[in-house]
């Protein structure tokens, strides 16, 4: 498949004109592209002009990227040309059959690949066809393609037949007190107005009662959540960061969360973390419905990876809740349900139940037709390189095309940012998402909300979602293979193994399978671009009129989900307090 180049030449990322000799650079960059083109044969000029790169005494990887950060940041010139370093080792890792060469270019794109905005420039290699290499040199070149959608045998499944035991009117009394715990407000908050709006539908009507413990963000949406005295925020630190708390710590916090509550649940609510579900579930004899939208393992105890007796702790309080005949556990999208199906050696994983967001689809996309404004979403912890990257190529951009961007750009780490409404958010023309690991919540919100969303290509999807140090791209066998039998784990889930590395590293084609089980690419009306040229290209060109049917056909797709929910929620309702009042009261 052809490669999706960009179309314009820039400065920095493709060493014209800010670089000594740029006529050199010039001639590597055809010579690869000719590489290419020919599905990677090295032609002698190319070898030898890659010989004569990594070969130069003056060459300094570490200077160049430096130099190359420094440029990025403060728009200065650079004397060096890292990308065409980069594909230099790329080739001779091609060459020479060795990954090494490839691991160092990894390497010198940063942690993450946070320097890596090779896709927007003319040089034919992508940060996926290094980590390829890394892995396999003779795998070249990696597919660059959309990735395929799951095989439906394989999807998590949505059991939705008809309710054969309805709620009792009143459950015995005239109200329901629950307890919800959780890290993030707007999960947490999905299955409390699920619960919520069924009691409320039944004869008598049942009045919900909800205590919360929880992280506090977004106060002006989540009052309820940010009225409420809790210990857990200061437990855990904030979404962003890890723990400091061990597994004693775990099961102290949660011990802590059970007695401090002053009042009697009837039913516990958990979105995470899980392992403090499992907690909370084995300390009471209530039922709990668990809802996850983020990895089994974030937020792990600290000391899981050296402590065996905590980690079987773990492995059995999670593997006890996904079984306990007083708990319900789904997940809010297809890639979380199959990681804990693999991670608990599940024989069907928990159900995918997607959010209704109703805080957020109750503020409908109506565009500012005086104010044409587009979002950049990304993760803040890559704004600094992402923005400098957009601002880069968009002074470049308007240079070549003699007039400024037909609209403004605004930029957002959202969850980040409190003073982005969704009253705002609303108005905006469309939105640019750069994902992160499970950041589904804020898809949800958009796509709920009607909004056009456009995502890059899926190989550069990949690297921002399957970061090396994250969850879904967990490569530390040591963290699970004393628990039970990863071969048939392995087995189970077919030649491409189970979506996380057990055994072995996790390694990028794994990667591009199960990008196709994100709802990132199998949303239906999600449009892409292809580096960030096209990116500019689109939103120059955007339409209202073809936006607008856009919006429509997405709304009435998340109506049909939301629909889909509903049933799910009654049943499972029905189901885990009809348990819980059977074994209060065994016949």
């Amino acid at each position: 498949m052809p490669l999706p180049l960009c179309g314009m030449v820039t400065d920095l990322f493709d060493c014209v004109g800010v670089v000594d000799d740029d006529r050199l650079w010039r001639n590597f960059r055809e010579l690869s592209q000719a590489a290419f083109n020919g599905n990677w044969t090295v032609s002698p000029q190319l070898a030898d002009s890659a010989l004569r790169i990594l070969s130069d005494p003056h060459l300094d990887l570490e200077h160049a990227v430096l130099e190359f950060s420094d440029s990025l940041v403060g728009g200065g010139p650079t004397t060096t040309c890292l990308y065409g370093i980069l594909t230099a080792l790329y080739v001779e890792a091609v060459m020479t059959g060795s990954g090494d060469s490839a691991r160092i270019a990894v390497w010198a794109l940063g942690k993450g690949g946070v320097l890596d905005f090779l896709d927007s420039s003319w040089w034919p290699v992508r940060y996926v066809d290094l980590l390829a290499a890394v892995q396999n040199p003779a795998s070249y070149p990696f597919p660059h393609e959309r990735a395929r959608p799951p095989n439906p045998s394989w999807d998590p499944p949505l059991s939705l037949p008809d309710l054969t035991r309805q709620l009792r009117p009143s459950h015995g009394r005239g109200s329901l007190v629950v307890h919800a715990i959780g890290t993030h407000p707007s999960l947490t908050l999905e299955p409390v107005e699920r619960v919520k709006d069924i009691m409320a539908s039944a004869d008598d009507g049942v009045e919900v009662r909800v205590h919360y413990d929880g992280i506090r963000y977004r106060c002006e949406y989540f009052r309820e959540i940010c009225g409420s005295d809790s210990s857990l925020a200061a437990a855990l630190n904030s979404n962003e960061d890890g723990v400091d708390l061990t597994m004693e710590g775990y099961r102290a916090l949660g011990g802590n969360l059970v007695a401090s509550a002053n009042f009697k649940s009837d039913l516990y609510i958990c979105t995470g973390p899980f392992i403090l579900c499992g907690i909370v579930h084995n300390l009471t004899a209530k039922p709990m419905l668990v809802y996850v939208g983020l990895p089994l393992l974030w937020k792990a105890p600290v000391d899981l990876p050296d402590n065996s007796t905590a980690r079987e702790e773990f492995w059995d309080l999670s593997l006890g809740l996904a079984r306990s005949e007083r708990a319900i556990v789904a997940a809010n999208n297809p890639l979380s349900a199959l990681q804990i199906k693999a991670q608990l050696g599940l024989l069907d994983g928990p159900p995918v139940v997607r959010v209704r967001a109703d805080w957020a689809s109750r503020y409908r996309w109506s565009p500012d037709v005086n104010r044409k404004e587009v979002l950049v979403v990304y993760r803040h912890r890559n704004e600094w390189a992402l923005r400098r990257a957009i601002e880069r190529i968009l002074s470049s951009w308007e240079a070549s095309h003699g007039r400024q961007l037909s609209l403004s750009i605004v930029y957002s780490g959202v969850g980040v940012e409190e003073d982005l409404t969704f009253t705002r958010m609303s108005r905006f023309w469309a939105i640019f998402f750069f994902p992160w690991e499970h950041a589904t919540v804020s898809l949800y919100e958009f796509y709920s909300m009607g909004i056009p969303i456009f995502l890059p290509t899926h190989t550069w999807m990949m690297r921002l979602m399957f970061q090396p140090d994250g969850n879904l791209a967990s490569t530390d066998p040591a963290r699970y293979v004393d628990y039970y039998d990863p071969q048939s784990v392995s087995e189970a889930f077919g030649p491409e193994g189970p979506p996380l590395g057990f055994g072995g590293p996790f390694g990028v084609h794994q990667q591009f399978h199960y990008l196709g089980y994100s709802d990132f690419t199998s949303l239906p009306h999600l449009d892409q671009f292809n580096n960030i040229q096209d990116m500019l290209d689109t939103m120059d060109t955007l339409d209202l009129l073809v936006l607008s049917d856009i919006s429509s056909k997405m709304r009435r797709h998340w109506q049909m989900l939301g629909r889909q929910a509903d049933h799910w929620w009654r049943k499972a309702l029905a189901q885990v307090l009809n348990r819980s009042t059977t074994a209060a009261h065994p016949s």
